[in-house]
């Protein structure tokens, strides 16, 4: 298996249809935290796609992140879990410079993702240059639901330089709390296991 980045600590690699068993179980430690919920065979679905990138730790398997590179040049990260035991030991900002190294490869200009403020990965994402562009009271949690982005190096090469808001629009975003939690659940379920997002 060819890694994407193996500094003898921590290795990174394109998940494969061996690795679900993990990415599952880790999943569905985090269940409390998802954004939305994702059917088991969902990750199944994008392991098969190449959208999921896996990483372990001296060995150990340490996590994975689930990306998107989509047509807009806009990468979302729709998951990143880490195992709890590796939190501060740099496991993730490593994992996320990949993926952005991954992401520029991909033509992409941008990134960016959802987080609930109650959740552990809130305080990570400024860590790694993430700017919050905007947030809205959380349907079923607690606490406010942030988008966070980041420019990525392929924005220099755009005619026209963006800045972080212009990745996502908070507009649209602010404008679906309108949806009851039921119905969000569902729409979301159907849209996930077609390989597309709501944001």
């Amino acid at each position: 298996m060819k890694h994407l980045y193996d500094d003898k600590t921590i290795r990174v690699w394109i998940a494969q249809d061996s690795d679900y068993k993990f990415i599952l179980q880790l999943c569905k430690q985090y269940r409390d935290f998802e954004f939305f919920y994702v059917p088991d065979e969902s990750l199944k679905y994008e392991i098969q796609k190449g959208n999921i990138i896996a990483f372990d730790y001296n060995v150990f398997e340490a996590g994975y992140i689930w990306v998107t590179f989509p047509k807009n040049f806009k990468s979302r990260i729709n998951q990143l879990a880490v195992d709890r035991e590796l939190w501060r030991k740099k496991v993730g900002s490593t994992v996320i410079k990949v993926y952005e190294q991954l992401a520029n490869k991909a033509g992409m200009w941008g990134s960016y993702l959802t987080c609930n403020t109650n959740t552990p990965g809130n305080d990570f994402w400024p860590t790694v240059g993430y700017k919050e562009i905007g947030r809205k009271e959380g349907l079923h949690r607690k606490g406010f639901n942030l988008i966070w982005g980041k420019l990525l190096s392929n924005s220099n090469n755009l005619l026209f330089k963006p800045m972080v808001t212009d990745i996502k629009s908070v507009e649209s975003y602010v404008n679906q709390s309108s949806i009851s939690v039921s119905v969000r659940r569902k729409k979301e379920e159907a849209i996930i296991q077609q390989g597309i997002f709501l944001f």
